[in-house]
């Protein structure tokens, strides 16, 4: 009983570790014509897929995390303190990525387009990211562990491979940086959507 439990929390985990990585990697694509990122010689696909990966440890670890100190008996029905614990953490964990990221190590800075908080000169996107994509991918896990009972392996692997196959649509990141994102440069988007035509 206490291995068939620890076996439905493993996949629990393996199924939010997927989502968390097609979600963030949508918001990756999206928000990268915000960053400078000197040195950096990878495609813009692959870097932001290797960027998700890491957002999406992060996430099982924030869920992993309001699962353990806020138990409930069905752990598919998530509490509003879960969720609090989620949004709480997750905000922290995207401001201190961005100040080490930028303030110590150096490893990025921002172009003018993008938001920043006025005090800590971090930007406020990444911020927002983890704010919300976690909790969005805690609500998306448990409600298919709900309706499936067990998520399966397959499941996660079909996740895992649309984030993947999404990864490579270029022109599908051109379209998200100037719709979602409201940069207010409009020729820059009229050259991108000339691009996808």
């Amino acid at each position: 009983m206490v291995g068939g439990a620890v076996r439905r929390q493993s996949t629990t985990l393996g199924l939010i570790f997927a989502i968390a990585m097609l979600l963030n990697f949508g918001w990756e694509m999206a928000q990268g014509y915000l960053y400078h990122m000197p040195g950096n010689k990878l495609p813009s696909w692959l870097h932001c897929l290797r960027a998700s990966a890491w957002d999406a440890f992060a996430t099982v670890a924030i869920i992993g995390t309001a699962m353990l100190f806020f138990r409930r008996r069905d752990s598919n029905r998530p509490s509003i303190a879960q969720y609090t614990c989620i949004a709480v953490m997750g905000t922290a964990v995207g401001i201190s990525i961005e100040l080490i990221a930028t303030h110590v190590l150096h490893r990025w800075s921002y172009a003018p387009g993008m938001p920043l908080f006025p005090v800590l000169q971090v930007a406020a996107l990444p911020a927002l990211q983890m704010l919300i994509l976690p909790m969005a991918t805690f609500a998306v896990a448990t409600t298919i562990a709900r309706r499936l009972r067990q998520p399966s392996l397959p499941l996660t692997i079909l996740v895992i491979a649309l984030a993947f196959i999404g990864c490579r649509a270029e022109p599908l990141r051109r379209w998200m940086s100037c719709r979602l994102m409201f940069t207010s440069n409009s020729t820059y988007c009229s050259a991108l959507e000339g691009g996808i035509r």
